[in-house]
This record gives C-alpha cells, sequence and structure tokens, in this order.
C-alpha cells in the first residue's frame, strides 16, 4: 500500500494548483467523494481520501480513468506504467509462499472483500448511486456534459438536484463568439406549437413538454441550477419571415418557491432584438391558477400564458403559439415587443438557454 500511495501522490504533484482543483472537481461531481472530504485538501489528504476509501487497486484506476478525461493522457500512462513495474518487482520480492502463507492470504482477502462489499452497500443506499471504477458520471449542467467530451447538440441527462436524472437539450454551439463557445442548458423553447404552454402552476414548477422539441425545464430546476452556479441567459428568436436576433445578459437566476421564484436578470447585450426581458426582473412567476404579478389584472388568464409578469409584459414566452401576426386578441401571442415594436406579430420560434460562468 505504501507503494501506491506514494505512486499517487508523485502523479498528482505533477499537477498545477488549477489541475488539481479539477481533478478534485471530478472526484467530488462522479459521485466518488463528498465535497466536505475534498474542501481545502491537498495532494496528501486527496490521496489519503481515495486509499482509504476505494482500496490501493482501485484507486489507481480511478485516477487513471479521472487523468484521462482531464487529458493528462502521459501521466495517466506513466502511472500505468509504473504501477505494473512496481507490482511486478513487489511479486518478485515475495518469492513463493507456503501453502501456510497462502491460506493466510486468502482468509484475509476473504475478508477485505467482505468489508468492501458492506461499504459498497453501505454508499449505494446512502447516495442512490453504483460506484464503478470510474465512478458514476453526473454532470450538474450542459458546461459539465461539454467538458467530458460531449460536444455534439442533443439531449443528456444532468443532475442540479443531487441524484434525481432530469433530460434537458444542450446546444454545443459556437457562432465564433466566446460566449457561444460550450455547453447551453437550454431551459425554454418553441418551435413549432406542439405543446400546450396553458398550464397550471404544478406544472410549471416541475417541467413539461417534449426535450426533443418544445418543453419547459422546469422553475425548480432552474432555481436548483441558479443557486449553485452563475450563469448567463440568451435568448434565441426567428420570426416566419426567417429573420433572427437574440438577446444576451450577462447574469440569470432564479430565487426558490418561498419567493415565487422570483427572477434576476441583467447585464442586456443586444443582439438586435432589444431587451425586452428589462420590466420582468425582480418579478415572481405567474400562472393561470397562481397570481404573483405586479398588476391589478390577472396577467397569466388575460394573455393565456405563463410568466414573471410585471404590468404585464413586454414578452410572453410561453403564450398562445400563433402563425405570425394575429392581432385577434390583443398580446396573447409569442411577443417580444422590443424587437418588433408590435404585440401583434408572435414568434415563430424562441429559445432561452444558460450557461455556467464562474
Amino acid at each position: 500500500m505504501a507503494f501506491v500511495k506514494e505512486l499517487l501522490v508523485n502523479s498528482l504533484k505533477e499537477l498545477l494548483e488549477a489541475e488539481l482543483k479539477e481533478f478534485q472537481w471530478y472526484l467530488k461531481n462522479h459521485g466518488c467523494v463528498s465535497a466536505s472530504e475534498m474542501e481545502n485538501a491537498d495532494v496528501l489528504d486527496t490521496v489519503d481520501t481515495m486509499v482509504a476509501r476505494f482500496g490501493p487497486e482501485e484507486a489507481v484506476k480511478i485516477m487513471m480513468n479521472i487523468l484521462k478525461k482531464m487529458n493528462q493522457n502521459l501521466l495517466a500512462e506513466e502511472l500505468e506504467n509504473k504501477h505494473k513495474q512496481g507490482s511486478t518487482a513487489e511479486d518478485s520480492k515475495a518469492g513463493t509462499p507456503d501453502n501456510k502463507e497462502i491460506s493466510l492470504r486468502l482468509k484475509n482477502r476473504l475478508k477485505e472483500d467482505y468489508e468492501r462489499i458492506l461499504l459498497m452497500v453501505f454508499l449505494v443506499a446512502l447516495l442512490h448511486v453504483v460506484l464503478g471504477s470510474d465512478c458514476k458520471f453526473m454532470p450538474f449542467d450542459c458546461s459539465d456534459v461539454y467538458k467530458s467530451g460531449q460536444t455534439v447538440s442533443g439531449i443528456y441527462t444532468i443532475y442540479p438536484a443531487g441524484e434525481v436524472p432530469v433530460w434537458v437539450y444542450c446546444e454545443m454551439v459556437s457562432d465564433g463568439n466566446d460566449e457561444d463557445k460550450g455547453g447551453w442548458t437550454v431551459i425554454q423553447r418553441r418551435m413549432d406549437g406542439s405543446v400546450n404552454f396553458y398550464r397550471p402552476w404544478n406544472q410549471y414548477k416541475r417541467g413539461f413538454g417534449n426535450v426533443e422539441g418544445e418543453y419547459w425545464l422546469g422553475l425548480e430546476n432552474m432555481y436548483q441550477l441558479t443557486r449553485n452556479r452563475k450563469y448567463m441567459l440568451r435568448v434565441d428568436l426567428e420570426d416566419f419571415e426567417g429573420r433572427k436576433g437574440f438577446a444576451l445578459y450577462s447574469f440569470f437566476s432564479v430565487d426558490c418557491e418561498c419567493v415565487g421564484y422570483k427572477l434576476h436578470v441583467s447585464g442586456f447585450k443586444d443582439g438586435g432584438a432589444g431587451d425586452s426581458l428589462a420590466t420582468h426582473n425582480e418579478q415572481k412567476f405567474s400562472t393561470f391558477d397562481k397570481d404573483q404579478d405586479s398588476s391589478e389584472d390577472h396577467c397569466a388568464k388575460r394573455y393565456l400564458g405563463a410568466f414573471w409578469y410585471n404590468y404585464c409584459h413586454h414578452t410572453n414566452p410561453n403564450g398562445v403559439y400563433l402563425w405570425g401576426e394575429d392581432d385577434t386578441h390583443f398580446a396573447i401571442g409569442v411577443a417580444w415587443v422590443t424587437w418588433k415594436g408590435n404585440y401583434a406579430i408572435s414568434m415563430k420560434s424562441i429559445s432561452m438557454k444558460i450557461k455556467n460562468i464562474s
């Protein structure tokens, strides 16, 4: 065990301070160790925790796999070779054991296996996670998914609230701007009117729709995401003539249900669509069965949607899906007024997505 500990310590000492923090981040977020165990942990603390939790051989495997995820392939290969050489040397020194020694080794191995099984059962019951040789990858958001090497846009599983999985669409896009590189977590999307968005509070709380198409991620999921990390928001828009615009915000967060899932959005940067969210900042969320807007009117009922209404809206992303310009009923469509200057014009598509900036 002393040889393995020394080998692991020497490998981690090759990392820069920031790289060591990234290694510890993988240990925590993949379910290997708790956050408290890695708090202020140095190289020796990290190795001691790994060996105590998994045993020396398993710790070597975990370290090699995480180093590979960090693109530290040469360091991982060096660790693997030195471990093989050291194991061979130790076996040679030991010589040929007699029957009594073999029997003792078998008893000790059985005891160790039994204790390890008990530990695994305890961890499964406690964490609801099956720990494999590389632990279970539990990305918090689409930025984590992107970091893991998944760079194709599509549907992925994230874990914003611990062990509970949430299906989400991740946009791994870049149009040449630095802020567009990486993984965007889509929290709302309209594109064809296939999903009814006039829904009650409990459905807006937990989320609904089809992740492949139109959906709402859920207020509770948004809260869990933004309470733990800092996010920027991008809103992409397209009209029925094929014209596109966007609005970018450097800060986005949603408070807990206890204060009405209040919206905080700031740091506007224009992408041609104008700032239709300014009037909705610091507002609570409202649905037709939970009126929390600032107006004497019931905005959600009046405009057939659900949103962070004020007095009442400059945008209605969750309103009625209309096919272009329609003034039959005032301001019920998927409007973004600062772009079109007209409440009667409804968007062909709108997508709200957030990305970690910390």
